[in-house]
């Protein structure tokens, strides 16, 4: 197979002049003459023209529900486990396609980075419907009346 494409490439129907190599065949790091291939967007936006933003970023592809806990401090570290695992419970609702949790990454400290919540929850949903289905699924609900009066506060933030 690579002798085919370098036999095309070096001067078969299309290809490139006589004498001309190709060096792609090393892995696919590099191209024609060790330059890296670029797509036409990367070309385009070296140039200065630019996309439009539903191009770039598709409109109705995917739904990100963030949610932010900030737990009551007088909860015990059996209470955390417990409301940690009914976080993780809420992976099971089938109209999402994924959920993480996680708690605040060890980050440089900058005036615009929050670190003061306890939990963080990210489901991914295929669209405005999945997430609205996933508000009233039964887990969700359950998740909801169970540790309510785990947290102080609860910060949410949609977008897509």
């Amino acid at each position: 197979m690579i002798g085919e494409r370098r036999g095309k490439l070096e001067g078969g129907e299309g290809g490139l002049q006589e004498g001309a190599r190709d060096e792609a065949n090393d892995g696919g790091a590099k191209g024609f003459h060790g330059v890296r291939p670029i797509n036409a967007q990367t070309a385009a936006l070296a140039i200065g023209i630019c996309f439009p933003a539903d191009l770039l970023f598709p409109r109705d592809t995917m739904l990100y529900h963030c949610v932010y806990f900030w737990l009551k401090p007088e909860l015990t570290p059996a209470q955390r486990a417990e409301f940690r695992r009914g976080v993780e419970s809420l992976k099971a609702v089938k109209s999402i396609e994924s959920a993480s949790i996680g708690g605040p990454a060890a980050t440089t400290r900058r005036p615009v980075i929050d670190h003061s919540y306890d939990v963080a929850l990210i489901v991914v949903c295929k669209d405005v419907a999945a997430e609205a289905a996933y508000q009233v699924d039964p887990l969700h609900l359950a998740f909801v009346e169970k540790f309510k009066t785990f947290w102080t506060r609860v910060q949410i933030y949609d977008s897509e």
